[in-house]
């Protein structure tokens, strides 16, 4: 029941279906509250993204491959376009694969990449650097590139500051911003507070990530108001189950918007 309306509040193609859940709690909570307050910037400023030691891990698997550049000469080869070709030929042997496109791009340049900066970089990429200029995004991410790249800064602090410069504010923050909005309701985010990103951006990274704990300092903190067993429990995304209602509850919506003759 929210897709159909999902136009009218961002006022922009947006492409986080987390947009949904944001929207339904925001609604929830206007019905007892006028205004909330939002957690957003934590994870960018104490570590707390699973991704950031995926990264690190991915890539000393990687350094033991056998003949990787050997494999990344093939990858060469083959564009993402013949490898599509190539997969739907041979799918009824294959595993059963959404997006294949997308994860072969990404495949390709993690083969090709074995420095965290650069993995982080394509692992964030959605596009192919020759689709770039006609999105007119080439001079806009060449200049993030070259300020992020400039950073002389230990790994998981690189990553933390990409999304604090990149994914905070062009997707979370757009999200909850006009989610809330939508329902009248005014959502703060204290954590964003610049006084408070100052002192963050000061501390160690031994305060943010220690003996595989993300958020380390935050716990502490926590544990002086809140239960344990209140906090140490899995990270939950906002996921919606998408796939699964593209090909059940949407697929008309998809028929209707993507069918070949309105195209």
């Amino acid at each position: 029941e929210v897709i159909p309306g999902l136009s009218e509040i961002y006022d922009e193609p947006f492409g986080d279906p987390s947009a949904i859940p944001t929207y339904l709690v925001s609604k929830l909570a206007r019905a007892q509250v006028k205004v909330a307050l939002s957690a957003d910037g934590g994870d960018e400023q104490f570590c707390g993204y699973t991704r950031y030691w995926i990264v690190g891990e991915r890539i000393r698997k990687l350094s033991k491959i056998p003949f990787l550049s050997l494999f990344s000469k093939v990858f060469d080869l083959v564009s993402p376009e013949l490898a599509l070709k190539l997969y739907k030929t041979f799918s009824f042997a294959l595993p059963k694969w959404t997006n294949f496109r997308d994860k072969y791009v990404k495949l390709k340049n993690v083969l090709k990449y074995k420095d965290v900066k650069r993995q982080y970089d394509i692992s964030n990429k959605h596009f192919l650097e020759a689709e770039l200029p006609s999105l007119g995004l080439s001079e806009f991410l060449e200049t993030q590139s070259l300020s992020l790249n400039s950073l002389q800064v230990d790994d998981l602090t690189y990553m933390m500051y990409y999304d604090l410069k990149t994914y905070l504010p062009d997707d979370i923050l757009v999200k909850v911003d006009r989610a809330t909005m939508a329902v009248a309701l005014e959502g703060r985010e204290p954590l964003l507070d610049h006084k408070i990103l100052e002192f963050t951006s000061r501390l160690p990274v031994e305060l943010k990530y220690r003996d595989g704990k993300s958020k380390y300092l935050l716990r502490k903190v926590l544990y002086k108001y809140v239960p344990k067993e209140l906090v140490e429990r899995p990270k939950m995304g906002f996921g919606v189950p998408v796939y699964e209602w593209s090909k059940a509850e949407l697929k008309s919506l998809y028929m209707e918007y993507l069918n070949p003759e309105r195209i």
